[in-house]
């Protein structure tokens, strides 16, 4: 249909990867993941409903990782 289906983001001074993203086939955002361009280690994903709102996201911070879960209206839900 046109619209974008996959991303992948490099750094322009390394060549690594840092960002990869892929799309619904409506355009909206499904996943994206962010990486270390040092170390190649995933720093966060964040998965999206096909309406756009946040359906989860995750992070690294200080080798903990961290969980985020939201309904279809984007609703933070608790754990």
């Amino acid at each position: 249909n046109g619209n974008l289906w996959n991303r992948t983001n490099f750094d322009p001074e390394s060549g690594e990867v840092v960002a990869d993203e892929i799309y619904y086939e409506n355009g909206n955002l499904w996943n994206r993941t962010n990486f270390d361009p040092e170390s190649g280690e995933v720093v966060s994903d964040e998965s999206y409903w096909e309406n756009g709102k946040p359906e989860s996201r995750s992070f690294v911070k200080d080798g903990e990782i961290t969980f985020e879960f939201y309904d279809e209206e984007g609703k933070l839900e608790e754990l």
